[in-house]
């Protein structure tokens, strides 16, 4: 397996990735905290796009899905509250 720099080294798309992010940081856009949040939330999104439609979930995992779900589409300004114990309330 490659390390990371042996990949930038090598793979002409990851440099050009690991180049873009680092010139957002370069140009004051974002902290590399942001960028590594915006590299975690791209695959979440991907994974739940890619989310199987056929497993059985159980009740537990539903309510966590549906927690998620209500995060996602609700504005932010009105998702202030602290968060409760768990996503099942």
């Amino acid at each position: 397996m490659k390390t990371p720099e042996e990949k930038y080294n090598n793979d002409g798309f990851y440099r050009q990735c690991v180049d873009m992010l680092e010139n957002l940081i370069g140009q004051a856009k974002s902290t590399p905290s942001e960028v590594r949040e915006m590299a975690m939330l791209a695959c979440l999104h991907y994974e739940w796009k890619c989310l199987p439609r056929n497993v059985l979930l159980s009740a537990e995992d539903e309510r966590a899905l549906e927690g998620i779900r209500l995060w996602r589409t609700t504005p932010r300004h009105l998702n202030t509250e602290a968060p409760k114990e768990g996503l099942g309330g």
